[in-house]
């Protein structure tokens, strides 16, 4: 036993030793490039392996016992460059390396004229404003423009009907919340102060994103902005190239749940100092199929055709001319709820239409008084009809 003792203890000290020499150390320091100071909290990575660590509030940092003669060194941290080192160990089995990161921009979010009428950086806005974008369209089945805030932290939207859906911020609904298109009010005296279907009346496909702005905005839009203002935002192509650029679409989507049919048509284009944007879609909802006991809700269905365009000429490198057209198409939209809690057997809006038209003109980079101007003229028009019988 002694014996097998001793053989054992030889083993591991042998072992032992032949492992302490073929390790390395590695320390260094992680720095700003351009102002020296420690970058504290960057990670230090040895790459294909599971070592790591983390730089100290003085810069520094240490990995041991490391088998490889030579090694890779991934530094990164955020709002820096990350970089890749390669490291070779000498006989003395330690090397201290110095590392200069690189600062690098940190993309925010879509700039908004919402909050103060000219464009800012979201990030660097005092005001409240969320910005829901294109891409959040296609994530789930929205039947109506108003449904995509309901996913908007703060913004509930109160649906009377299938077709209606109006915003409400800060406690405060319709009348008390407007609505632009583009910058271009659609908020006028004859809507009504409860909830309303006008946000309905602009063709989501169209858009390009949606501003909301929360807050007593009263002071720069009025008094009919008391709760906040909500930006629809259209899509438009950008300028440039030498070449004729077309981009066609078609898509079309379905919903069982109320057996909806969309089909919508885009075509864009650009060519160097013209870019356009057409957009023809038509939305036909049947009646609306709940879970449960409750089956099918009649009458919910409706159906709408909307037809979008924008034109958009580079007068010069800092002014532009452009032209818009909407118009939506609404026919026999029901007020389910004077169904069920009235006494009515009939009572449906139709027609729900809209056309809008404006000339848009833009200039920037003016001056150091004036840095841009912005100014359109429109006109619009509305007509609603409602059939009711008790």
């Amino acid at each position: 036993m002694k014996k097998i003792a001793l053989v054992f203890l030889l083993t591991c000290l042998t072992f032992f030793n032949v492992y302490s020499q073929n390790t390395n150390n590695l320390t260094g320091k992680v720095l700003d490039r351009y102002t020296r100071l420690p970058v504290s909290g960057a990670s230090v990575q040895i790459v294909g392996t599971v070592l790591g660590t983390v730089v100290d509030d003085n810069g520094r940092f240490e990995i041991n016992r490391l088998t490889d003669s030579v090694v890779t060194v991934k530094i990164s941290m955020i709002g820096y460059e990350t970089v890749r080192r390669e490291v070779s160990f000498n006989r003395h089995q330690s090397e201290d390396i110095k590392i200069f990161l690189r600062p690098v921009d940190i993309p925010v979010d879509k700039i908004t004229v919402t909050a103060s009428r000219f464009a800012e950086v979201k990030f660097t806005s005092p005001s409240n404003i969320s910005i829901t974008p294109e891409a959040k369209f296609d994530e789930r089945t929205y039947s109506t423009t108003a449904e995509v805030l309901r996913e908007e932290p703060g913004v509930l939207v109160q649906k009377t009907t299938a077709g209606h859906g109006a915003p409400i911020i800060r406690g405060l609904i319709g009348r008390y919340i407007l609505l632009l298109y583009d910058g271009i009010r659609l908020s006028k005296p004859t809507f009504r102060f409860g909830a309303n279907q006008y946000m309905n009346t602009v063709d989501l496909e169209s858009l390009d994103r949606i501003e909301v702005f929360r807050g007593p905005s009263s002071v720069m839009y009025g008094s009919d902005a008391i709760g906040g203002a909500v930006n629809l935002i259209p899509a438009l192509q950008p300028m440039g190239g030498s070449e004729l650029v077309v981009s066609p679409s078609l898509t079309s989507h379905y919903s069982s749940y109320d057996e909806g049919r969309s089909v919508n048509l885009t075509l864009n284009g650009n060519y160097q100092r013209l870019s356009s944007s057409f957009v023809l879609s038509y939305k036909k909802f049947g009646d609306l199929t709940a879970g449960g006991d409750i089956e099918k809700q009649s009458p919910t269905g409706w159906e709408e055709t909307n037809f979008n365009t924008r034109l958009r000429y580079a007068l010069t490198n800092n002014s532009s001319v452009g032209v818009d057209y909407l118009a939506v198409r609404q026919k026999n939209v029901p007020r389910f709820d004077k169904y069920v809690c009235g006494d009515f057997e009939e009572y449906v809006y139709d027609p729900q239409d809209r056309d809008l038209a404006a000339v848009t003109y833009e200039i920037d980079n003016i001056g150091s008084f004036i840095q841009s101007f912005k100014g359109n003229l429109s006109y619009q028009r509305e007509r609603e009809g409602s059939t009711t019988r008790k």
